[in-house]
């Protein structure tokens, strides 16, 4: 996966090695997703954070010290302001 931000190298170097049908693959953790998905920032992207939220898939203490870690603070406020009402 190429890197373009400290957040996605953040991601990459986090995600964790899984089984495949035998096959060792690296998957990021869904907290990164989230986080890169509200820092893109597209409309598809919101409706994916909200198809996120609502799999009980999210570890948000970890996705809150993301956010913060990553500067997106204001991005997730906005979100929140948004679309969870």
């Amino acid at each position: 996966m190429p890197v373009s931000n400290p957040l996605e190298e953040d991601a990459y170097r986090t995600a964790q090695t899984l089984d495949y049908e035998g096959t060792p693959v690296r998957v990021v953790l869904a907290e990164y997703l989230l986080a890169i998905m509200l820092n893109v920032g597209r409309l598809k992207d919101y409706a994916r954070i909200e198809m996120f939220m609502t799999q009980d898939v999210i570890n948000y203490e970890r996705f809150e010290e993301t956010v913060t870690l990553h500067g997106l603070q204001e991005k997730w406020s906005e979100y929140k302001r948004k679309f969870l009402k």
